[in-house]
């Protein structure tokens, strides 16, 4: 059994109870997916139809949302319940699995993939910002749980290359002082055709990765000898 830990430490009743919660919820999105796709199917209105879209995205919205808490918070509790060695690698697992098979949303449309074009273009001064943040997040991270500061680093990036293989791009604007939104879809079908997104989204989780791991052992080995 895990144990109990401080007063600030996670609690594995939390952990399933959040897990059941957003796992109940999976269900219904997932039913109300497959209840408005018949409809789609069946009814030939063109109001019907488009309301029924509508909705369904926000229901998809739901599904993946509630699917990632019911992986994040049911993978705390498996966790918790080992010990070890046995911990560690299914910790391991888990926070490489992740950014792995989210990463297959790029490779379908990297129709003309070119190792050297997508690694070229990385823009480098991401690459510090990125090992930078993690490096300063990792003091953050549970001391017998750290994969899950993995994945959430590894989720928060995959929204951010998701938004920009959509189209969506920010850059400052010099005049305002400010963010400028703006979509270019074009930009972002050739990116994505060359495989773009799918090389920087895993090169940038490689270097969160690395910079949250070299600070936890860092922080580690301060530690007193148990």
């Amino acid at each position: 059994m895990p144990n109990s830990g401080s007063p600030a430490a996670l609690s594995i009743e939390n952990e399933r109870s959040e897990a059941r919660s957003v796992g109940k919820i999976s269900v219904w999105c997932l039913a109300i997916i497959a209840l408005l796709e018949f409809i789609r199917r069946v009814v030939p209105i063109q109001i019907v139809q488009t309301g029924a879209g509508v909705f369904e995205g926000f229901a998809f919205l739901g599904l993946a949302g509630g699917g990632w808490k019911f992986l994040f918070h049911g993978s705390t509790v498996i966790s918790m319940y080992l010990q070890g060695f046995a911990r560690r690698l299914f910790q391991i697992a888990v926070a490489v699995a992740f950014p792995l098979l989210v990463s297959l949303y790029f490779v379908k449309d990297a129709t003309s993939f070119s190792l050297q074009n997508a690694y070229t273009s990385i823009p480098w001064y991401g690459v510090a910002i990125i090992a930078y943040v993690s490096w300063a997040a990792a003091e953050l991270l549970d001391d017998e749980h750290p994969f899950r500061g993995f994945l959430i680093a590894s989720t928060v990036l995959f929204v951010i290359h998701f938004m920009s293989h959509l189209g969506y791009y920010w850059e400052h604007d010099n005049h305002t002082d400010a963010s400028v939104a703006y979509l270019d879809k074009k930009t972002a079908k050739h990116a994505a055709e060359t495989g773009r997104y799918l090389v920087w989204y895993l090169g940038y989780v490689t270097v969160s990765y690395i910079a949250m791991l070299a600070r936890l052992t860092k922080l580690r080995s301060k530690q007193p000898m148990r």
